[in-house]
């Protein structure tokens, strides 16, 4: 019985050891293998999967540029004024052509006009 359970975990571990390091970043530094448990260490790494959820969020966020971009292509002929971020919108300011002040709400996150 002890036979039999030792190869189970030792397969156990060779199949964790291989889909844990086949094609990713994480490989695992060391395994321990005793009859009744796996141990398996894993070396930290700071990629896009260890970013906090404040640091995807501003990950996703469109750049100043780009709202100003999306805001000059609403208004024919418009001439770009001021931008400002307030919470999660870009509120960008344009001048039209025939002297209007138009203030255009953009959200930060998905580029959509409001």
């Amino acid at each position: 019985m002890m036979r039999i359970i030792s190869i189970r975990t030792g397969v156990m571990a060779l199949f964790f050891s291989l889909f844990l390091s086949a094609g990713s970043a994480m490989a695992a530094t060391h395994i321990d293998i005793s009859p009744k448990s796996i141990s398996i260490e894993m070396p930290y790494k700071t990629d896009s999967y260890a970013l906090t959820p404040t640091q995807k969020f501003a990950q996703k966020q469109i750049s100043p540029a780009k709202a100003k971009s999306i805001a000059l292509s609403r208004v024919r002929g418009g001439e770009y004024v001021d931008l400002r971020k307030t919470g999660n919108f870009y509120i960008v300011r344009v001048r039209t052509r025939d002297g209007r002040i138009v203030d255009i709400k953009i959200d930060a996150t998905t580029g959509r006009v409001k």
